[in-house]
């Protein structure tokens, strides 16, 4: 047991830890790097130990914590490199840096930001105004309730997800859904949920540009086109919500199961992709190159390069002929 102090540096080595239990307030720094292993039962920590001050700074050297690793943090800044097994994680205006780790619950409320990479959270709950971004990670359980901010995923794994009400997000980057991942159906109040949808095309060597892109609603109606740029790459965004329509019938749309249609063209061939609030992205489409091209394609080359041949061999026949004389 550490006593609550205004500037203190806590460092365990080589240790085990029964029971850890913290929370952070108002701190410059803390850092929990490289625990062999730990156990959780119940995630909750408050007033168990608090630290009021400027300057605190943890660090647990290959300790194993044997019933409990959970943390929370006020408006402070939290690293945590290469712990497993974290029982959890609770962010109130406080900045997150955490990499290599698996975490049972990871809470962020109020004026939070986390960059996390190459982990797994089985829960991982986001209320109030936060930003948050994953990458090469998974994701158990998303839910979001009453969020606001931006949601910046990169190589990230979505197995379920709950959206609640009063949500205001902006979801962008590489992003893949489970099976079992779907959206209820929600009342006028859930909000708003944009999504910024990559789209990328390719021959089977390289990126493709210049090509058009279309995307058209449940309608059938054109809402968005454009075309890939130099680096085959495009994107567009679109916003899921529910909203009170302005002219006959009078009613709430809702698009959040809407499934809409991409097409993209090039030349001859055209491809399409089904897009919904769950689509994966990037959406890629693959275009035939000169390899995929059809039997008469072949034969009309091999005739002009046969034609190329005779007209080079009786050119070079006529100058020795005229050599000669």
């Amino acid at each position: 047991m550490i006593p609550p102090c205004e500037n203190c540096r806590v460092e365990v080595w080589n240790s085990t830890v029964i029971c850890f239990i913290t929370t952070l307030k108002d701190c410059a720094s803390a850092e929990v790097s490289k625990p062999i292993r730990g156990y959780y039962g119940f995630w909750n920590s408050y007033g168990d130990f608090k630290v009021d001050g400027s300057a605190f700074n943890l660090t647990l050297h290959d300790t194993n914590v044997t019933l409990g690793a959970f943390l929370n943090s006020y408006y402070s800044s939290l690293r945590i490199v290469g712990v497993e097994d974290i029982g959890g994680v609770g962010l109130w205006g406080s900045s997150l840096s955490i990499s290599n780790c698996s975490l049972q619950v990871l809470s962020c409320q109020g004026g939070s930001t986390v960059e996390a990479e190459d982990c797994v959270f089985e829960w991982l709950h986001l209320e109030g105004e936060n930003n948050v971004s994953t990458a090469r990670s998974r994701v158990d359980w998303l839910f979001i309730n009453d969020y606001r901010g931006d949601l910046l995923f990169d190589s990230t794994l979505i197995n379920e997800i709950s959206l609640q009400s009063k949500v205001e997000a902006h979801v962008s980057g590489s992003v893949r859904f489970g099976e079992n991942a779907s959206i209820p159906e929600t009342d006028p109040d859930k909000g708003i949920l944009t999504r910024t949808f990559e789209v990328q095309t390719q021959g089977d060597e390289r990126m493709l540009p210049g090509v058009r892109l279309t995307l058209y609603d449940e309608g059938g109606d054109a809402v968005w086109s454009g075309e890939t740029g130099r680096e085959g790459t495009a994107d567009f965004n679109v916003s899921f919500c529910k909203w009170w329509q302005l002219d006959e019938p009078y009613k709430y749309v809702n698009n959040w199961h809407e499934v809409w249609r991409l097409e993209a063209v090039k030349g001859d061939s055209s491809y399409n992709a089904s897009v919904n609030i769950l689509s994966e992205t990037p959406i890629i489409f693959t275009f035939p190159t000169a390899t995929d091209q059809p039997l008469w394609a072949y034969r009309w080359l091999i005739s002009g390069f046969s034609a190329s041949v005779i007209v080079v061999t009786m050119a070079v026949l006529l100058m020795r002929k005229l050599g000669q004389r």
